[in-house]
């Protein structure tokens, strides 16, 4: 099948080999690499101008100078959600950007000006768990009606629609809503928070959030240690507020990736109405929205690395 030849790319070289969640370690069963050599060859047949890399922080720099070493330069930086402002967030990636030798022209160090950038951004942060907690009434009573479909083979009962349109989503306690095995998850989180903090009780700290996708007994992705969100899982499990009593939208595990989602922020980048919808990812369901959520580098961070990159060179006019 013939690609077509791009100026600039954004690729990603296998993560599972390096994963800190790959117990195995095994570096030649990836189920990714076949795809990640076809690409290789293309980069290398179509001389890609200016190509990006990303992946897991652990993933040592001579995979990708092995493959890459002859024809480009090589600029890798390791980077996180708090170094463009979104402290609350942990997505720490390996980023490489490989301008090829003979068809850019570097101008200045993309490096530098990304640790720059990355200075005023850092400053600029005010953000913290608890505040993506606050979220539209129906907003979160259309995802309510979602999930309690798929759960329970039934609308979500009227008498909770009124409580939450008249008090707003902190009047209900949305525990009832959980499978057994999650509150057995939750029930896990809030012993262990209690014995690690001294007794100190887990529903009353506003800015923690708990995945309850995992099993706490072995497995802690939780913020208690951080302040940030725990990386998400690609699996059906939710993010959970134990104070709140009630769960983290999909919309705002996007938005906690650096991806838009509120009406203020899309309106602030001038984007069209289809662009609107296609970041919103409306054709979704709010569970496929949150695999999304769980499974990619953060968008802000890929963002202003890019940006910088393509501010540090110019194309030349070699074929």
């Amino acid at each position: 099948m013939e690609c077509l030849i791009a100026d600039v790319e954004w690729d990603s070289t296998p993560c599972t080999p390096w994963s800190s969640s790959n117990n195995q370690r095994s570096r030649m069963d990836c189920p990714s690499n076949l795809v990640w050599m076809c690409n290789t060859q293309r980069h290398r047949q179509q001389r890609t101008k200016a190509l990006h890399l990303e992946n897991v922080a652990a993933q040592p720099s001579w995979f990708v100078e092995k493959d890459y070493d002859e024809d480009r330069l090589l600029f890798r930086k390791q980077c996180e959600p708090a170094d463009v402002g979104f402290g609350y967030a942990v997505r720490k990636r390996a980023l490489t950007f490989l301008p090829h030798k003979d068809r850019c022209r570097v101008t200045r160090d993309p490096m530098a000006l990304f640790d720059c950038v990355c200075r005023v951004l850092r400053a600029r942060d005010l953000t913290r768990p608890g505040l993506l907690l606050d979220v539209g009434d129906l907003e979160f009573l259309v995802e309510a009606q979602q999930l309690h479909r798929r759960r329970f083979r039934q609308d979500l009962p009227m008498h909770i629609v009124a409580a939450v349109t008249s008090g707003g989503a902190d009047a209900v306690d949305f525990t009832w809503m959980l499978l057994p095995r999650e509150l057995q998850s939750l029930m896990d989180f809030v012993e262990r928070y209690s014995l690690i903090t001294g007794g100190l009780d887990a529903f009353k700290n506003p800015e923690l959030l708990v995945f309850l996708g995992d099993n706490a007994s072995t497995h802690l992705s939780w913020s208690a240690t951080s302040g940030k969100i725990p990386t998400a899982r690609t699996n059906t499990g939710i993010m959970w507020s134990p104070h709140r009593k009630r769960w983290l939208t999909s919309r705002k595990m996007l938005s906690s990736m650096g991806i838009p989602q509120t009406q203020r922020h899309l309106e602030a980048l001038g984007l069209s109405a289809e662009d609107v919808r296609y970041l919103q990812l409306e054709h979704m369901s709010c569970s496929t929205r949150r695999h999304w959520a769980g499974n990619c580098v953060h968008a802000a961070v890929a963002g202003v690395f890019v940006g910088c990159t393509l501010a540090s060179i110019q194309f030349t006019g070699q074929a």
